[in-house]
């Protein structure tokens, strides 16, 4: 009786497998053919996105610089939207194969994660975030290296610089303070 259960499971967790891997192949072929959404769909949570290219995957962009928005994906260079593809094709479908295995997996990695190191969360701050988008063009130049063209107008850099030195200055502030409280624990153990 033991072994027919366990071939009944070895059989049921195999077939499970094929299945899924199966769905992972479909929604591949999508991606490929068809809807590149699909494709991309939930790959994010796999592989850290987004990546930096070499080249557009797109045959008529391919010979083009590629462009970034300012969170870092790769943008169409003519109407500045997240419509170009952000991995090779190749890339993708191999993701897609084992999508339907991996994805619940780092889904809950995910979940564990959030849910332990992030307390203090709080949306209503970060509301007005991304309400400007920002776009940097690298240009490759044979004699100077890449240039960056990221601001338009100074009072966005100086702003943006203000920021940085004060989330920076907070940091040092919030490490000195935690240097402090430890050496205190110490010297209070040992007493």
């Amino acid at each position: 009786m033991d072994d027919s259960n366990f071939s009944l499971s070895v059989i049921f967790i195999s077939g499970l497998l094929f299945f899924l891997i199966f769905l992972g192949m479909l929604k591949g072929l999508l991606g490929l053919c068809c809807w590149d959404k699909i494709g991309m769909y939930g790959l994010g949570l796999l592989i850290e996105l987004p990546r930096p290219l070499n080249q557009y995957q797109e045959k008529e962009l391919e010979r083009r610089s590629v462009v970034y928005d300012i969170g870092g994906w790769p943008i169409h260079p003519d109407t500045h939207e997240r419509s170009v593809r952000v991995l090779p094709k190749r890339t993708e479908f191999c993701l897609n194969l084992i999508f339907f295995l991996a994805y619940p997996l780092a889904a809950c990695v995910y979940i564990c994660a959030f849910c332990c190191c992030i307390k203090n969360y709080n949306k209503v701050q970060d509301s007005s975030c991304f309400k400007h988008v920002d776009v940097i063009r690298l240009n490759e130049c044979k004699n100077e290296g890449p240039g960056i063209d990221i601001y338009v107008n100074k009072q966005k850099e100086e702003q943006d610089t203000k920021y940085v030195k004060e989330t920076m200055r907070k940091s040092r502030e919030s490490l000195q303070y935690n240097v402090k409280v430890k050496t205190c624990k110490c010297h209070s153990e040992t007493n």
